[in-house]
């Protein structure tokens, strides 16, 4: 014979309720598939198991309906103001009873934490789980509770409208930040505001510098880095795609590749001082118009630089045709016969751009490099290495001096590697300690 069927106590007895604005009761949840969680914040087990029931919620968010029921374990655990600063710290978006007087416990005679009774549409219980884990079996049984309900047309799935505790405070500048680390000699505070996930760096008096991260949940490292930096033509034979950060204030910062992180590392010194504001971008130092020589066979120079939009002219010297089309953008002079012509306007982005002719490939390959701001020119750089000593770092001399007098500096890193794509990711590395003096 089949057993019977044990219908749900009610939700009778709690002090408070929150994350929603009125008690909630079984009998106006019918229809609904009803996950109860006993639990209480001292619980480490009842922590553990909140990304299970997160996950539930994401998987039937208008046919289940999870009710925490916070029967405490210690005094202090039995405030509400408590246990609300806990929902605000982990998330929890369903509602949550204050069970402090153990009424609810004891009406399902509840005893260990955590415990998790599942109720189906009708009101009845359909089992009970107590400990961590249980994730598949809980998942199973919903499935199987919503598909049967639905089938009899007894399934309620219209949304049921919450009135959150997060929603009660705004956003807020941290939200219960869990590390501070305080850097006196560069004047910066990095700060993991944990339940925004993300990092960020200030200086000492609170004024924001960056933030690292975009906020969203995962186990990845935040945004702070170039991103995969693919190769050029011809498995980066040939001047390959560029990526840039940007960093405001001065300091000495590791960097690596993601992709190779053993065999390949570097370090960038930014010096000088943080900009006072933003202030308007300054412009390339590179020419607004270039010109290139075709000649049989080959471009001259090789390697030329304008800046951000500019024009660039390709004159035609020898006695075949030719022509200067780009290999990863839409660029192309067509051919250009003997004695002629063609111009076409430089990309936007900074970067180094690969070309060739189309009719002699083999023989004919030039760069463009469009440099941008606080960049130093590197077709320059090559030649003055080639010709003698380099030339000072762009900016001020003397203290202060280095990559950028504003410390507004932008580091391009260009993936001439044969066959590798290169992602950089900075990170901040303590300045070497110093000798006594004498």
């Amino acid at each position: 014979m089949p057993q019977d069927r044990i219908r749900a106590p009610e939700l009778n007895g709690g002090r408070s309720w929150l994350n929603t604005d009125r008690p909630l009761s079984l009998a106006k949840l019918k229809g609904k598939v009803v996950l109860l969680d006993f639990w209480t914040y001292g619980c480490i087990n009842c922590m553990h198991i909140i990304p299970d029931l997160k996950k539930l919620e994401q998987k039937y968010p208008n046919e289940l309906v999870v009710i925490g029921v916070h029967s405490a374990k210690f005094e202090n655990e039995k405030e509400t103001e408590n246990i609300r600063r806990i929902i605000l710290r982990y998330e929890i978006e369903h509602p949550i009873v204050n069970d402090a007087d153990f009424a609810i416990w004891n009406a399902y005679a509840v005893n260990a934490w955590p415990t998790r009774y599942l109720i189906d549409p009708a009101g009845y219980i359909i089992g009970r789980l107590s400990g961590e884990g249980g994730y598949e079996a809980l998942d199973k049984a919903i499935g199987d509770s919503i598909a049967e309900f639905r089938k009899r047309g007894k399934l309620n799935e219209a949304p049921l409208k919450l009135v959150l505790e997060r929603a009660k405070i705004g956003d807020l500048p941290l939200a219960f930040p869990g590390k501070i680390l305080a850097d006196a000699k560069s004047d910066r505070l990095f700060i993991a505001d944990s339940d925004h996930n993300r990092i960020l760096i200030a200086k000492l008096d609170g004024t924001l510098l960056e933030t690292i991260g975009t906020g969203a949940h995962g186990a990845d490292d935040g945004s702070f880095d170039t991103g995969i930096v693919t190769p050029g033509a011809e498995s980066g034979r040939f001047a390959g795609t560029n990526a840039s950060i940007t960093l405001k204030a001065p300091g000495t910062f590791k960097f690596h590749c993601e992709v190779h992180p053993q065999a390949m590392t570097g370090t960038l010194t930014v010096t000088g001082a943080a900009p006072a504001g933003p202030g308007p971008a300054p412009p390339s130092d590179a020419a607004r118009q270039v010109s290139v020589d075709t000649v049989d066979f080959a471009f001259k120079p090789a390697e030329a630089s304008v800046a951000p939009g500019g024009e660039v002219t390709w004159t035609n010297r020898g006695a075949a045709p030719h022509t200067a089309t780009f290999d990863d953008v839409s660029l192309d002079t067509g051919t250009i016969a003997p004695g002629s012509s063609g111009k076409l306007t430089a990309p936007d982005k900074p970067g180094s751009y690969s070309y060739k002719c189309k009719i002699h490939p083999g023989k004919m390959r030039g760069v463009l490099v469009v440099v941008g701001q606080n960049q130093a020119d590197p077709t320059q750089l090559a030649a003055a290495k080639a010709t003698g000593p380099p030339p000072a770092a762009a900016g001020a001399s003397g203290p202060g001096g280095g990559i950028s007098a504003l410390a507004l500096v932008t580091g391009v890193i260009g993936a001439f590697l044969g066959g590798f794509g290169i992602s950089a990711f900075v990170r901040p590395r303590r300045a070497a300690p110093t000798s006594p003096g004498p």
